[in-house]
């Protein structure tokens, strides 16, 4: 086991022998900035994409006339397009799978990404699931009683694939 006492700009180690090593700065990142990374960059690559998508998306939805009419169950005043959601999806989708890829390519510290694997593929049909009930209650009106129990449905499959939240770390809002 090495440890790691470190600087911000060189670091000692102790290896195995016990013998003191001297090296400059490496990839070695504390746990604070390393958690906080895992968190940041799965993230901005979803936004990034998503910013792209949003006005492609919003451009075939004129084209189109894919346009939410406002009615007494909508809140807002003016038509939207319905589409709109897609792009968050997309970027959410194809930010988890690039993330992923990265983590693939490049297995180190940073990519070695907190989610297991095998939690992927529900998660996923989970989203999609919950963005086609969003979808079809904007095309065909859902009644509210068929949407919440498709919610409810999508809910508990993703409960029985043993997909809970026990806790949340937001390591940038921490204190100490």
């Amino acid at each position: 086991m090495i440890l790691m006492f470190c600087s911000i700009d060189y670091a000692w180690y102790k290896d195995y022998s016990g013998k003191k090593i001297f090296r400059f700065w490496e990839i070695n990142l504390d746990l604070y900035i390393l958690n906080t990374l895992k968190l940041i960059i799965p993230f901005c690559i979803s936004y990034l994409i998503s910013f792209f998508l949003i006005p492609k998306l919003l451009k075939y939805g004129k084209i189109y006339s894919l346009i939410d009419l406002p009615n007494e169950r909508k809140i807002h005043s003016n038509p939207i397009i319905r589409i709109g959601g897609l792009s968050f999806f997309l970027g959410t989708g194809l930010g988890l799978i690039i993330t992923n890829l990265l983590y693939f390519f490049f297995d180190n510290q940073l990519f070695n990404l907190i989610i297991d694997n095998r939690y992927v593929l529900p998660i996923f049909l989970g989203s999609l699931s919950f963005y086609l009930i969003g979808l079809f209650d904007d095309i065909l009106s859902l009644s509210p009683f068929l949407r919440l129990f498709l919610q409810f449905s999508t809910a508990i499959f993703i409960f029985s694939n043993n997909i809970q939240i026990k806790n949340l770390y937001f390591p940038f809002l921490s204190s100490g």
